[in-house]
């Protein structure tokens, strides 16, 4: 009897080992299945062809995932002063919302609330600015470019004086998505 129960122990325990053999096994095997699926969609998302349309053409471009020309670069960084520096109390928050969608992530915190801050001064202040760009200059080994022109503000009724301003957009081209980085107004020299 004891011999017996001995038997059907190592039975089972043959049985379970089996058991557990097996669900490794197919446990191996779903993980290869799912790391080809894995790796055949990351290959999918980086072939994959996107269409980026700056919302005015002016001029022929072309992109990859990797690489953009200067003529795309040059058309965002006009769409993206267009959006900061042209502005009336009326439209300032949904030119600021369009212009927020383009920062680049790391970037939100910091350019998030400037945004929000200035928007609040042109409706407190009852501010208008019209900018026009008179020189371009690309840099497409730093995707950053430089807008030199005049703005012309008004406060309420009041014309100010028209000013020579230069600003420099700098921007992140990654997996084929462009992002702001920056809009900085240079200091004027004297």
């Amino acid at each position: 009897m004891l011999n017996e129960n001995k038997y059907n122990q190592l039975t089972l325990s043959r049985s379970l080992n089996t058991l557990l053999i097996l669900g490794f096994l197919i446990s191996m095997l779903l993980n290869v299945i799912q790391g080809v699926g894995i790796y055949t969609s990351i290959q999918y998302i980086k072939k994959k062809q996107r269409i980026f349309t700056p919302p005015q053409i002016s001029r022929e471009f072309s992109l990859s995932d990797t690489t953009v020309d200067a003529s795309y670069l040059q058309m965002m960084a006009e769409y993206f002063t267009d959006l900061k520096l042209n502005v009336t109390p009326a439209s300032v928050d949904r030119k600021y919302k369009l212009l927020a969608g383009y920062i680049k992530p790391s970037n939100w915190g910091a350019l998030q609330p400037l945004l929000s801050k200035d928007a609040d001064m042109v409706k407190k202040k009852n501010i208008s600015s019209h900018w026009t760009a008179n020189e371009v200059l690309v840099s497409l080994d730093e995707n950053k470019v430089k807008l030199s022109g005049v703005i012309e503000k008004s406060v309420g009724d009041r014309k100010l004086a028209p000013e020579a301003v230069t600003y420099i957009i700098d921007m992140d081209f990654l997996d084929g998505e462009i992002s702001l980085a920056s809009i900085k107004k240079l200091k004027r020299e004297g």
